[in-house]
């Protein structure tokens, strides 16, 4: 959300500083939307899978190795 905010941001600055006839920036909310949606997903399983795999193990075993 940070990196997006920040994004958004330097476009705008960037939009205001070239002018709107020489350059002009867009951004697609649908993207943002789907990018987010991504990056949540993928933290989701990143975050789930690990924590499955370590409740299947012993404790004593699992504090060996």
């Amino acid at each position: 959300m940070i990196g997006l905010g920040a994004a958004i941001g330097i476009s705008n600055i960037a939009n205001y500083a070239l002018g709107s006839d020489l350059f002009i920036i867009s951004i697609s909310y649908p993207l943002l939307f789907g990018s987010i949606m991504f990056s949540f997903v993928v933290g989701i399983i990143s975050g789930v899978l690990p924590a499955l795999q370590a409740s299947k193990l012993n404790v004593v075993d699992a504090l060996r190795y």
